[in-house]
């Protein structure tokens, strides 16, 4: 079920060279990056971790640029459960579909909680720049 976690970070430099290493140790590497965000993993099939500058370009803060996504599955089920998240209260952030970054997995964004922000229902492929 989990698709991703963003790790905010104000130091993209130091981040990927901590991050490129450590993921090589582990079998795995840099799978793709969209400009902002750089995911790494062993496939895209797997969980992944992303790090990089938060959605909003304020500062990274322990709140500010995390994020846990779930796999949606098709964009009926991401529509359905936007809605869900949205009945249960939570706040809309962006409708379902491709966010205005063209992020690297496409997402719908609704918030649970006034913070840290949450990932109603994730994961419309985009186009991405592959690390092949």
């Amino acid at each position: 079920m989990l698709s991703y976690v963003t790790l905010g970070t104000n130091n993209i430099e130091k981040a990927r060279a901590f991050y490129t290493p450590l993921y090589e140790a582990m079998g795995g590497k840099e799978l793709f990056d969209n400009g902002r965000l750089y995911f790494y993993g062993t496939d895209m099939a797997n969980p992944m971790i992303a790090v990089g500058g938060p959605y909003n370009e304020e500062t990274a803060t322990s709140g500010n640029g995390t994020m846990v996504a779930i796999q949606g599955g098709d964009p009926e089920n991401i529509d359905r459960l936007y809605a869900k998240a949205i009945e249960l209260g939570a706040t809309c952030e962006g409708e379902p579909g491709q966010p205005p970054d063209a992020s690297a997995t496409g997402s719908s964004r609704a918030r649970s909680t006034p913070s840290p922000r949450a990932a109603a229902a994730p994961n419309r492929p985009a186009p991405r720049k592959s690390h092949s």
